[in-house]
Order: structure tokens, then C-alpha cells, then sequence
């Protein structure tokens, strides 16, 4: 086992997510709120 490896791949993935997240606010909420409400499209 590489826990190290392991560790870095989850922290990139986070990272992947949160860089998302912060540069995609708005699809991001227009993708949730489809999810939550079909109609909203």
C-alpha cells in the first residue's frame, strides 16, 4: 500500500471538485436546481 499516494490522489480530486465549485457557481446552481426542480427548465 502507498497511503501517501493515495492521499494525494484524494486531495487532488478535492481540489478538482472545489476549484469546480468556486469557478462554476452558476452551473453549478443551474445544474442542482434542475435536479431539484425538472420544471425550472
Amino acid at each position: 500500500d502507498h497511503p501517501s499516494s493515495t492521499l494525494g490522489v484524494a486531495a487532488g480530486s478535492s481540489l478538482l471538485a472545489l476549484k469546480s465549485i468556486i469557478y462554476h457557481p452558476f452551473s453549478s446552481l443551474c445544474l442542482s436546481r434542475s435536479y431539484l426542480n425538472p420544471r425550472f427548465m
